[in-house]
């Protein structure tokens, strides 16, 4: 129970890590280059530790 419990909340916690990656990179626009600057790669990892961990 406990290990199904705590599948639901690492779940959880993607997918609010997913809707805020999301939302940041609607928030740059249509960049015109197929790839993330340091700084946009930087933000997206602090996201996910601040979220998921």
């Amino acid at each position: 129970m406990a290990q199904a419990s705590a599948h639901r909340r690492r779940s959880h916690q993607y997918n609010i890590f997913q809707f805020a990656r999301r939302k940041f990179l609607e928030s740059l626009g249509k960049p015109k280059r197929a790839y993330l600057t340091a700084l946009e790669e930087k933000v997206l990892s602090l996201l996910e530790l601040e979220i998921i961990n």
